[in-house]
């Protein structure tokens, strides 16, 4: 039987162009900061009008288990959305079809709230950090990054990760390593 063995990679995007929602038009992008301790980086977009800003809820210590929440995402498995586009030169008529980005909207709960270090009354810490497990499962890959929403429509987390086993358990960080990332305070 082949020994197989574990190779590790790292790479770096040189290039990001997002999209947003139900819109053909790629912008350029810029990686500007990787999270140390979580699955989380901030990224840059220059727009030539602004966008609506959400409301960041850095509330970890009141979250409780049961709270419900919304996922904001680009889940892999759902269907794809297209749009032709037809060339405007007129001695190419040719019509091209393109993926439109198209989210998704996933309703769920606090499953369980994990700390990753010992408080003052904590005696049980978590080998996956500060998390929150979600009862979202019709997320996944491409959800990566997705805000997290409380009943008022607040970011309280990032989508992170799923483990895939006899279930499918799904992760978010709290915003607060996002807000970490952003420069404007640190998490303690």
């Amino acid at each position: 039987m082949p020994q197989l063995s574990s190779v590790q990679a790292e790479g770096r995007g040189e290039q990001l162009d997002i999209t947003f929602p139900r819109n053909r038009e790629r912008v350029r992008a810029k990686l500007i900061r990787v999270s140390d301790s979580v699955d989380i980086a901030l990224v840059k977009v220059d727009l030539p009008r602004s966008v609506k800003s959400l409301e960041l809820n850095d509330n970890y210590s009141s979250i409780a288990q049961g709270d419900a929440i919304s996922i904001l995402g680009y889940p892999a498995v759902s269907p794809e959305v297209t749009g032709l586009l037809a060339s405007k030169e007129a001695l190419v008529p040719a019509i091209e079809s393109r993926s439109i980005p198209d989210p998704t909207l996933s309703v769920g709960n606090i499953g369980r709230i994990l700390r990753g270090k010992a408080g003052l009354s904590e005696a049980i810490v978590s080998s996956f950090g500060d998390t929150y497990q979600l009862t979202v499962n019709s997320t996944g890959a491409g959800n990566s990054g997705g805000p997290v929403l409380d009943d008022r429509g607040r970011v309280i987390g990032l989508f992170t990760y799923a483990i895939n086993g006899d279930a499918r358990i799904t992760f978010a960080v709290p915003i607060r390593y996002g807000i970490e990332l952003m420069g404007t305070r640190p998490v303690m």
